[in-house]
């Protein structure tokens, strides 16, 4: 495994915009040992960018403190 692609469903969007739950997945990626980059894969943004981004990267940062990733995601 290499990267991991994240984004909401069914739209693609930005993390949180549709309040799905990526701790599970984060969890799995802390277990399996993964150092690789996580990349957000957005099609689209739920709203204008300077608005939604800054909430979607807030959200991942405290999943990635909840689950002990150590990723290169946000750093």
């Amino acid at each position: 495994l290499q990267h991991f692609h994240i984004s909401e469903k069914p739209d693609r969007t930005e993390p949180v915009a549709r309040g799905l739950d990526f701790k599970a997945a984060f969890d799995v990626l802390h277990e399996i040992g993964y150092q690789g980059y996580t990349v957000l894969e957005c099609r689209e943004l739920s709203g204008p960018a300077d608005e939604v981004l800054p909430h979607s990267v807030a959200y991942l940062k405290n999943t990635k403190k909840v689950t002990g990733l150590c990723t290169s995601l946000l750093q």
